[in-house]
């Protein structure tokens, strides 16, 4: 035994935590639940603007019957700008190869009619504002005493008309939200 020497102990390690109280439960995944707010919260606030976006385009007004009839590009207001809305109760029409659609906008109809565009150049009513639109030229002109939205493309000739006083910016709005229906 002389000669033989066992083997030291391993060294001890101290342990400098507070000890937890009894029952407590240990700190897991703080910074995980954050992360997982997060993303619920980012969730959400998408969510939102996909379905506000969604409300706010509007399906084509058109039915088959009234575009085989038409001889000539129809337009809608794919994305209704605030206050505006599709008149209820006043489906898309077509009468002597005019068709027409309602709007309102806080609560005052506009009608918008669409026709082939005639091969005479149009008399020049009075401009109030020129429209500058990426599918044709427009313009909100004084017809009877009333402003009107007039817009000319190679095929279509459409006129925005209100018989309420409206203002010639409001006809520019609705201009500017009108697209070719698909």
């Amino acid at each position: 035994m002389f000669g033989h020497k066992s083997p030291a102990p391993p060294p001890q390690t101290l342990d400098l935590r507070a000890p937890e109280p009894q029952g407590a439960r240990p700190k897991r995944g703080v910074g995980r639940n954050w992360l997982i707010a997060g993303v619920i919260v980012a969730g959400g606030i998408v969510a939102a603007v996909l379905g506000t976006k969604l409300l706010a385009n509007q399906s084509d007004p058109f039915p088959s019957s009234i575009r085989e009839a038409a001889e000539y590009p129809l337009y809608y207001a794919r994305t209704l700008p605030s206050g505006f809305i599709l008149a209820d109760g006043s489906p898309a029409k077509m009468v002597g190869g005019v068709a027409s659609l309602t709007y309102r906008y806080d609560g005052h109809p506009l009608v918008v009619n669409m026709q082939s565009r005639p091969k005479a150049n149009l008399p020049e009513p009075f401009r109030l504002k020129d429209v500058d639109l990426s599918f044709g030229h427009g313009y909100v002109a004084n017809i009877n005493g009333n402003p009107a939205g007039v817009i000319e493309t190679d095929k279509t000739l459409v006129f925005i008309t209100s018989e309420d006083k409206l203002d010639a910016d409001v006809i520019v709005q609705l201009m500017r939200s009108l697209a070719p229906a698909n």
